[in-house]
């Protein structure tokens, strides 16, 4: 995908150990209202309400994703929840942690056939080489919003940001 592509060229420095993940796996929030496509690999999975409802964590460790930058995994959550915020002040929200942590490669529109938004990158959290991005999305009709958030540890997480933004689904 564009975005995908865009990032791998902001990031030079990412460890290049595993390029692809290969398989794979539909996960849903406890709730089923959200779905997204992740690797196979990350097997521990919170689909638990979030701070503003549907969520959820996908990673090799949920616990060790949100303490640290050292393991890759995805968050994804959604809410029809009426926050008068534009995509853009969601992404300032949710993207705290990292603007504090990390380089910002700074802001780009972010549009696919179903939604706009915005999306930024951030590179080497934390004295780490590990990047994160973060998409901020909503439909036509701005009947709910949604944010994305990949960390990247290796070349084949890009991947799997690409996967995520084109598989994921909000059923309202």
């Amino acid at each position: 995908g564009d975005f995908g592509d865009t990032v791998e060229d902001d990031l030079d420095d990412v460890p290049t150990d595993t390029t692809t993940y290969g398989e794979y796996v539909t996960v849903t929030d406890d709730s089923g209202l959200l779905s997204v496509e992740v690797p196979a690999a990350w097997t521990d999975v919170d689909g638990g309400e979030g701070l503003f409802g549907p969520d959820i964590i996908a990673s090799t460790s949920v616990q060790e994703w949100i303490q640290t930058y050292n393991v890759s995994g995805l968050e994804f959550q959604a809410t029809g929840l009426e926050t008068n915020q534009s995509t853009d002040e969601i992404l300032t929200a949710v993207s705290q942690g990292q603007a504090g942590d990390c380089t910002s490669l700074g802001r780009q529109p972010y549009t696919d056939p179903a939604y706009s938004g915005v999306s930024e990158v951030f590179e080497d959290c934390a004295g780490t080489e590990t990047d994160f991005a973060w998409v901020a999305f909503e439909p036509p009709d701005q009947s709910y919003h949604g944010v994305i958030g990949v960390q990247i540890t290796q070349q084949a997480d890009v991947e799997a940001l690409e996967r995520a933004l084109a598989t994921f689904f909000v059923d309202v």
